[in-house]
């Protein structure tokens, strides 16, 4: 095959092939990038808002035992009325969670 090509057919199909090979690696990039947007997105769509309602659900519920423990100890009524703002706060902030959970359809968020 190689002594009965001439020299212009031999680089013309070394051409071909490293033209071939530029298409496969472009589709190549291509689909991984397409990979990378969809994961980009799901993470600044899904898990970005449940981390951070996560973080502010467990950051009341802190803040709740650490009040309580307050007006139990001192009987102070403005850790009481802390307690019941946060309260609120909490249960505003576990309803987004399950609407997050819903919307996405997040089974884990969603086990009681």
């Amino acid at each position: 095959m190689g002594s009965s090509m001439t020299l212009g057919k031999r680089i013309s199909l070394g051409f071909g092939i490293l033209v071939f090979i530029m298409v496969v690696l472009g589709a190549i990039g291509v689909i991984n990038m397409r990979t990378a947007s969809h994961n980009a997105t799901k993470l600044s769509d899904i898990y970005a808002p449940e981390v951070s309602l996560a973080s502010h659900i467990f950051k009341l519920a802190n803040q709740i035992r650490y009040d309580m423990r307050g007006y139990v100890n001192r009987e102070d009524e403005a850790s009481l009325n802390n307690v019941k703002k946060n309260f609120v706060e909490l249960k505003n902030a576990l309803a987004q969670a399950e609407a997050l959970g819903k919307k996405y359809n997040l089974t884990a968020l969603l086990e009681k």
